[in-house]
């Protein structure tokens, strides 16, 4: 009997240390929300206050009114888990709804990921869904937003705007309804990191556009945007790689002023105009454009960056569903000799596909 004392005692010291070890995730402590009571907290500012860098909030399904809901810890996630936690009976990703007088969620700190929350707010100020950014000069990097549904906002859906330096931002498999989509306005990235990923979502019912991106080497790839009432993709930079992406029923399909952006294997349909831009060095490669009832001017430039051939876009084997099927396709658009005139111009897709893409 004295010998089974101490074993006893060491079987007891394991089991309370695997228990211990069921609430930590690989490189901190997994703290859990839920709305009735069953977690360690009710409230996600609550998780949040008391979480330190590396731990895991899990916010159980249920309906929370919260909003100023801040990370400013670094290396912290925040992840909705779609079943109840203890008793009752609620289901899907946990939503989270606003009263329109803050920001939901606010990222202020690196390497975080918010992931499968639903979030509303029906902004009355300037107050966003997910904000990735602060109002100080910093830095901020390593930032991952996937797999939630953001509706019903005067506002934006996700907004990346810091002063400071920010990259590797990624933004995949969310779905943005009746609010603006995803704006980016990042006024520095190190010379050897991507600014952003942004892909795999679904707009709908914009009141703008759908995706905003001012900044360089962003990849925006693979989103369906719909029925925006402005510009399905706008872009303000350089470096960019746009693929892949199903736009559908917005004023503009894409909108850009930029050098060396490749627009490629995009399906653009029913947009009064499918492409608009002003730069260099673009390439535009088997996209599609369909239905699109403006034939005009798709392009402008000054006059002189026409006999800048190294420098002049290109448009390379695109279908057009205007195209006779014979010779060249015709691209026009507006060439500036000052300020104040403007004449036509031209350029060619010298080999446009016969049928559409499959994309």
């Amino acid at each position: 009997m004295k010998h089974l004392v101490p074993i006893i005692v060491i079987l007891l010291l394991v089991s309370t240390s695997f228990v211990g070890l069921a609430n930590q995730s690989e490189n901190g402590n997994i703290i859990t929300v839920d709305n009735e009571g069953d977690g360690d907290y009710t409230l996600i500012k609550q998780a949040l206050n008391n979480a330190n860098p590396g731990d895991t909030i899990e916010v159980y399904s249920g309906i929370y009114r919260e909003e100023g809901i801040r990370i400013t810890k670094e290396n912290v996630s925040l992840i909705g888990i779609s079943h109840e936690l203890g008793e009752g009976d609620d289901s899907g990703k946990p939503f989270i709804q606003g009263n329109g007088t803050e920001t939901i969620v606010q990222v202020e700190a690196s390497y975080v990921t918010v992931s499968n929350l639903k979030i509303e707010n029906p902004c009355v100020s300037l107050s966003y869904n997910i904000w990735v950014g602060t109002d100080w000069i910093n830095k901020i990097h390593n930032i991952t937003i996937r797999d939630c549904i953001i509706s019903n906002s005067s506002n934006l859906g996700i907004s990346i705007n810091q002063p400071g330096t920010i990259w590797n931002i990624t933004i995949i498999n969310n779905h943005i309804s009746h609010c603006r989509g995803i704006s980016f306005i990042g006024n520095a990235v190190p010379a050897d990191q991507m600014s952003c990923i942004i892909s795999g979502n679904v707009i709908t019912n914009s009141p703008g556009w759908g995706i905003s991106f001012h900044g360089v080497r962003c990849i925006i790839s693979k989103n369906v945007i719909t029925d925006c009432r402005g510009i399905g993709i706008e872009l303000r930079s350089n470096f960019n790689n746009i693929s892949g992406n199903i736009i559908r029923q917005c004023g503009v399909g894409i909108e850009f002023t930029g050098v060396n952006n490749i627009i490629y294997r995009n399906d653009i349909g029913s947009c009064p105009v499918g492409i608009q831009y002003y730069g260099l060095a673009n390439i535009f490669k088997k996209n599609n454009f369909k239905n699109y009832s403006r034939t005009g001017f798709w392009f402008s430039r000054w006059f002189g960056e026409q006999f800048l051939l190294r420098l002049k876009s290109r448009w390379i084997g695109n279908y057009w569903d205007t195209w006779i099927g014979v010779g060249p396709k015709i691209i026009l658009g507006l060439q500036a000799i000052s300020y104040a005139s403007v004449i036509p111009g031209f350029e060619f897709d010298w080999h446009p596909a016969k049928e559409p893409y499959d994309i």
